[in-house]
Parts: C-alpha cells; structure tokens; sequence
C-alpha cells in the first residue's frame, strides 16, 4: 500500500482558531488514479483526471463550524466553484450557501488568490491556471437528514451541504479527509483508500453521507451484502438496539427475496436518535435516517423505526438504480423537475408495506388495517383528485413543501395518492395475470431494462413494464389515475380479490352502535379547525356555501361562547344534521355571524378483512403460505 500524504501545503487550516493542524506536504495522487483507471474505462494512453480533495476538520465541535479545504486540480486561468442549491431526495432549493462564510484560496504555495463571488451559491477564483486551495467555513447547527450537524456529541455530514464542485467537471474523483476529535469513529459507503474516502465523481460523493462521532456499530450479512447499522443516541436513552438491527435484518432480507438479490456488495444504516426527528433520505448504498428519542416511549417505535428503514432502503432501487431521466446527472445549482415522484416515493411506500407484511413484522391483518387507515385518511383529503398525479410530481419543489393554506383542496401528497395508485396496480397486475405478475414484478423487470445498465426511465417505460406484467394493455388506468384525475378504484379492486371490505359512518362503532360524542361527529359543517379558527373550508360543503372563509375565528354557536374546539363540536352536534346552526367569528377585527345549515358527516371508515377461504391470488399477496 502506497503511505498516505496529505493532499494540501504546508499551514494550519483553523486559521485564528484554538485548533491547529499538524504540517502538511505536497500531495501524491497516485492512489486515487489508480482508482479511478479502475472504476472508468479509458485507453491505455489516457491520463487519468487529477482529483478534486477535501479535508473536513470537525476538531472544534463546540462552534459548531466545519472547516472545509478543496484542493482543486484547475488548469484555468480563472476556476468556478459553487455549492449546491438542493441535495437529491428533498425537493426543495435550500441555499445551502448561506451556511459557508470566510471563503478564500491560495495557490499551493501559499500566496493569497482574488476571489469573487458571483452569485448566492457561486465563487470564481483567479488562480492562473494553476491548482489550487479553497477555504471556507460551514456552520452546521441544524438537526436534520437533509443538511449537516456538528455539536459535542457528533457529527452528519450530508455532501451537499459542505462540498463545493467546479461546474462542468463533476465526473472525475473525489477524495476526503476528516479530522476528528479523539475518541470519534467515521461512518459511511465510502471506501477508504490510504486514509481518505474516495467517489468515483461528485454525484457518488454527495450520495453518501458520513456519520462521526461514538455510535454503537453492529454487523450483518445478507445474500453475500456486508451491511452495518449505525446507531447514535443519547447515553441515557435505552433502546434495544439489537431488535432494530434484527427488524433492519428483516426488511432487507423480505426485499432481497421481492428483487431477486441485491444490487450491492455493501450497505450502511446511519440512525441518529434525539431530541428531534426528521425522518429519513435515500442514498444508493445508505441511509440516513432520524427519529426523535420521545418515539421509543412506546413500543410504536420500533415499528416506526422498521417501516423508516423499509422505506429509505428499498430506494437503493427506487430512485437512486432505477430513476427519472431528469433525476440523473444532476443540475445541483436550480430545480430538477420529475413527473415521476408518485412512482418513486408513492410506489416505494407501497413496497414499504410489503416488505413489513414479508419479513414477518407485520401479520396479515395489521396489513389490511394499514390499508384500511391509508384509504380513511386519503378519502379525508378534499384535493385528493383535484390534480394528476404526474402534475403533483411535477410541482413538488413549490407545492410540497411551500404549501399555502389553500394546498389541502387543490393538490395531494404524492406520497399518499401515490402509494394507494401503488396499491391498486398490484393488484389490477395479479388479477389481470391471474397470479402470476405483481408490483414487485414490475421493479424487477425496470430494473433489468434499466438500473443495472444506468439508464433513466420515463412514464412510458413505467406503463410498459406494468403492461408486460399484467400481460394486458395498463395504459387505460396509468391515463386514468396518474395523468387524469378519476378516483383510484382501490376498494372495488380489494373486493375482486377477495377481502372483505367494510365502511360505515365517521360516528359509528363497528358493531353498528353510535361511538362516544356521535353527535359532534354527525354534524357535519366542511370545515376543517385549530382549535377555533377555520383552518379549512371543503370545497361544496355547508361552509363554503354560507361564506365562510379560512381564519375566521369561531367565538360562538347560536350564541352561546364555546372556548375550545371540543366544545365547538359539541354545540354543533347538538344543532344537528338538517337544521341551521349560527357562528360568531371574528373576521380579522370584525365580528360577523354566519347562518349554516349542517349535515351528515359523508366520511367513511375503512375496515378490511379476510374471507374465511382466501383465494389463491389474495393468499399471495398478503402472503399468507
């Protein structure tokens, strides 16, 4: 093995600071070449590209600054550098810039190099064609799977967030150092070369996070994959960490025997457990995922924990092998737009949920009451057929998560409707193929066309997959519930497979007999509250018809002060359905009364149940042999 040197001049990186690195030497690249000569066919006379590399120093956790180096390879007379806008998987421009400050460069020989910057996100160095080094601070003193964190206890690199990248030359390799404080451990996919992590280019790096810090670390194999769970928590907080390895186990194990195997030779779980969650993000060959400690007060938890790993491990398929064409290579400076995220969020959610019912977590039964409770809280959402689903994809970077108040009656997750479309086409693929296809079919057959060649995907390549399936034409539903707006036949397609499905009124038992405070429950006004204040008004309902609008504040019903929403219900149910009830509200400053006429509550629960003899179709999909 060739013994490693430092890749940056002599000087210390924490500049003014307490922390002080040790002197380092002029670099020798000749490891990450030969890396890269690996991973990349090239003719025997082609030179190998120089690698970009970092070093992170995390050695003064308390101030909870990352102190960044890039070594860059430039030959320009003057180079770009930008950080991204957005990181893959969260569709949301971020600016993640404006964590970075005192961004400056050198020349390997230490003489200062004018800097300008550009834009919010973009700096451009005069370095006369020659390498050089950036550097440049990051504060990271936000908890989340989307950004970086670094306090006392660890740290969570997310790529996007600290690594600048010369625009137009991403694909070449990229190498990182991390100084740690003693004691601390770093975790990622990363493979580790001569004491630096290497990416083959700047989409693999940013596509793997790095935990650092003291985590509890347990080892599995599974179909010839080396997997690791990462666990970091709090020192006083109890968690059975075996039963989430055990549950990681399980869930994988249930997607290797749906996908025929695994697409690669090593996998890495990186769980923080704290004081806040934040769920999970997708990475080809990891995960980082968080859940709030309060979570695991009840055994809930576990079973929150599983369904997060089921979810973010089953996109090393969806999404990160198998993906849109507009989701790969990345534009990492302005929005990438997909019409396809009710397939890779909504259909993973789908396989989320066979895995549970596969890997034995779940039983048949707390399978179905999972559908049952999807589709009586989907068929509590006013816009839920309001927008196609490709449209909802499509808008995501300003609708999902920059809603405005009136969201909930012109769109839907995509997530959710996305799921019950999954639902549905699983089983419309096993009726149509009379047993023989299924949803897990169509991931199998993308991802020979696709994945294990690196090619993206489109609409079309999805209906025709599912068609093949199916072995009929599934181009008629795919128009109907994806790019159209007609309700997803999810409960009829539940019936021709057998279950027994029940629904009765939003205020009765499932005996028939009215549930406690069925009255508040009947009387059904459209409106949507917080307490007291209208948060909603269901398009043609009672609400909507009388003119009242969204923050009105409800002081009273016919008169009468009413303090709470509770107590708001009451009163309305003790108006009744079919009579006319009066609301007091504060309208902004103005007081005004609003003459409603109630009505019975139309939502529905869901129940769904097996037949005494299922048949077999429904015995495999719920698994039941």
């Amino acid at each position: 093995m060739t013994q490693r040197v430092s890749p940056f001049q002599e000087g210390p990186l924490l500049r003014g600071r307490d922390c002080r690195l040790p002197a380092m030497r002029q670099p020798v690249w000749l490891a990450p070449m030969v890396l890269c000569a690996c991973a990349t066919a090239r003719p025997a006379s082609a030179k190998p590209a120089a690698p970009v590399h970092y070093r992170v120093d995390l050695r003064a956790p308390a101030s909870q600054y990352m102190h960044v180096e890039a070594r860059i390879p430039s030959r320009s007379a003057r180079t770009k550098l930008a950080l991204p806008a957005w990181t893959p998987g969260s569709y949301r421009i971020r600016d993640f810039s404006k964590h970075v400050f005192g961004f400056s460069a050198e020349s390997l020989d230490g003489k200062t190099l004018e800097v300008e910057a550009l834009d919010k996100q973009t700096w451009e160095v005069r370095n006369g064609g020659r390498p050089f080094v950036a550097r440049y601070r990051v504060y990271a003193a936000t908890p989340s799977v989307r950004t970086s964190m670094l306090d006392d206890t660890h740290a969570s690199i997310n790529g996007a967030s600290v690594f600048v990248f010369e625009p137009g030359k991403l694909r070449r390799p990229h190498t990182v150092e991390v100084s740690a404080p003693d004691g601390w451990s770093i975790h990622t996919a990363l493979p580790s070369r001569d004491g630096s992590f290497t990416a083959d280019d700047y989409d693999v790096l940013v596509d793997s996070p790095i935990e650092v810090g003291t985590p509890s670390v347990d080892r599995f194999e599974l179909e010839g994959t080396s997997f690791e769970y990462v666990l970091t928590s709090p020192d006083d907080l109890q968690l059975d960490q075996a039963r989430l390895v055990e549950e990681s186990k399980a869930v994988s194990g249930a997607f290797a025997e749906m996908m025929g195997g695994f697409p690669m030779r090593r996998y890495v779980f990186l769980m923080n457990v704290g004081d806040v969650g934040g769920g999970g993000l997708e990475h080809a060959d990891s995960t980082m995922m968080m859940m709030s400690r309060t979570a695991f007060d009840k055994d809930t938890g576990y079973d929150r924990a599983a369904r997060l790993t089921a979810h973010e491990f089953f996109h090393l398929w969806n999404v990160k092998r198998i993906h849109d064409a507009a989701l790969g290579p990345f534009d990492y400076q302005h929005e990438n737009y997909s019409r396809l995220l009710w397939f890779h969020e909504g259909f993973t959610e789908t396989m989320e949920s066979l895995a549970m019912r596969r890997s034995g977590l779940w039983t048949s039964k707390e399978y179905l009451d999972h559908i049952a409770s999807t589709l009586t809280g989907f068929e509590r959402k006013p816009g839920r057929d309001a927008m196609p689903l490709s449209e909802v994809s499509f808008r995501a970077w300003t609708h999902a998560y920059q809603p405005e108040n009136n969201h909930r009656n012109e769109t839907v997750s995509y997530y959710e409707k996305g799921d019950v479309v999954g639902v549905a086409l699983d089983l419309k693929i096993r009726l149509a193929s009379h047993g023989k296809g299924s949803l897990p079919g169509v991931f199998r057959r993308l991802m020979t066309r696709f994945g294990d060649v690196g090619k993206g995907i489109t609409a079309a390549d999805i209906e025709r997959a599912a068609s093949d399936e199916a072995g009929v034409d599934l181009a008629d539903f795919f128009a109907r519930h994806v790019d159209g707006v007609e309700p997803v036949p999810l409960l009829a397609l539940l019936e021709e497979i057998g279950v027994v499905v029940k629904a009765r009124s939003a205020w009765s038992r499932s005996d028939g007999t009215d549930a406690p405070r069925a009255a508040s429950k009947r009387a059904w006004a459209g409106i949507e509250f917080q307490g007291t204040t209208v948060r909603n008004v269901v398009p043609g309902s009672p609400a909507e018809a009388s003119a009242i609008m969204r923050d009105d504040e409800v002081i009273a019903v016919q008169g009468r002060r009413v303090k709470d929403e509770a107590a708001l219900r009451a009163a309305l149910g003790r108006v009744g359905p079919g009579h006319r009830a009066t609301l007091t509200a504060f309208r902004g400053s103005r007081l005004v009364d609003l003459d409603i006429e109630l009505q019975d509550n139309p939502r529905r629960i869901v129940t769904l149940e097996l037949p005494e003899e299922p048949s077999p179709i429904l015995r495999a999909w719920l698994a039941l042999d």
